[in-house]
């Protein structure tokens, strides 16, 4: 609770700080490259709260309850399917490009 004028400005101060960072943030959102599948599983609920999706809007777009995208984060999504992870990347708008190599990068000859 706020009960004074220097407390107001210094809350007025915060929020302020707190828009310019979302704004800048959900503007022009940099992604990591990622080595792993298992790496994205992590950065997920990241993103989606750097792009303004609550929980509640990420459980609509998917028809599932709030109570499900609660279940996901607090495991970190990872007991999620990848076409399941794949479902709220669209969800939240992240493009995903995929690209398979061999361990070291070398060719392999048959």
């Amino acid at each position: 609770m706020i009960k004074s004028d220097a407390q107001r400005e210094r809350t007025v101060v915060q929020i302020d700080g707190f828009r310019q960072a979302f704004t800048k943030a959900s503007g022009d959102l940099r992604l990591p490259r990622l080595e792993r599948l298992d790496q994205i599983a992590p950065l997920i609920a990241k993103v989606r709260i750097a792009k303004g999706f609550s929980q509640t809007e990420l459980a609509r777009r998917l028809g599932v309850s709030k109570q499900v995208i609660s279940r996901y984060e607090e495991n970190d999504y990872q007991t999620v399917a990848i076409g399941r992870l794949q479902e709220i990347l669209d969800a939240i708008g992240v493009k995903t490009q995929i690209t398979l190599g061999a361990p070291g990068g070398r060719k392999q000859n048959r």
